[in-house]
């Protein structure tokens, strides 16, 4: 049951993820840039790495705040079967809660700021 509820969480995340990362290199002001599709592919793939980006460059650890928490989803997957409640756990999700809420504002405002 608890395996079945994470993935449906983990899914949902990953969602909102690519929602948020479409609207924003789409709807915005960074659209208009020539590059918007790449810079969305690299933003994506940095993600997907930045579990091994920290542990190759440790500097990278001050600026993965700004890219999805795509990976800390991954950790908890990885961990087999059985989903146990830690407190990495608990302190994950409510991290990826606040960036999707944070995303979605900045994402608002930037999108505002263009119909203007």
């Amino acid at each position: 049951m608890e395996s079945s509820i994470f993935a449906i969480y983990s899914h949902i995340a990953f969602s909102v993820f690519g929602i948020i990362l479409g609207t924003l290199f789409t709807a915005t002001i960074v659209a208009m840039k020539k590059y918007a599709w790449l810079s969305a592919m690299f933003v994506l793939v940095l993600s997907l790495v930045a579990k091994a980006l920290i542990e190759s460059f440790p500097l990278f650890k001050t600026v993965d705040w700004i890219l999805p928490p795509v990976y800390k989803i991954i950790e908890h997957m990885l961990d087999g079967e059985i989903i146990m409640l830690k407190e990495t756990l608990l302190f994950d999700i409510s991290f990826v809660m606040i960036y999707i809420i944070a995303a979605t504002g900045i994402t608002m405002f930037l999108f505002k700021k263009k119909e203007r």
